[in-house]
């Protein structure tokens, strides 16, 4: 059978003609995850950045550099409030941090 990372592999096909490949067609799903944690972060960094310069350009920063240390405040008491509940019906963590940081830019954009 031949290597197949070479460009003459033909994968094998069923009764029918239809090639039989596996779902993971990566063979490097650490590289893939990287990658979409990456792309997801750098989403979530580049809409932060473009929020922020919106609201400091409406509201000014010493409006802005309050609401930071307002909201830093309240995070410190729902996280945790978040983490002993969820101690009742573990959810995974990348679910977690993904639906927390949605729901900061969805609020962010909602009000501003």
């Amino acid at each position: 059978m031949p290597d197949p990372r070479s460009a003459l592999y033909f994968p094998p096909v069923d009764a029918n003609g239809a090639a039989m490949m596996s779902p993971n067609v990566t063979h490097r799903p650490r590289v893939r995850q990287t990658l979409l944690w990456g792309t997801t972060l750098t989403a979530f960094l580049l809409g932060a950045l473009v929020l922020t310069l919106v609201m400091s350009h409406s509201a000014g920063a010493a409006a802005v550099l309050l609401a930071a240390a307002i909201s830093t405040t309240v995070i410190g008491i729902v996280v945790p409030l978040f983490v002993w509940v969820d101690r009742l019906e573990s959810e995974p963590a990348p679910m977690l941090w993904f639906a927390f940081g949605w729901a900061a830019i969805a609020t962010t954009v909602s009000i501003g």
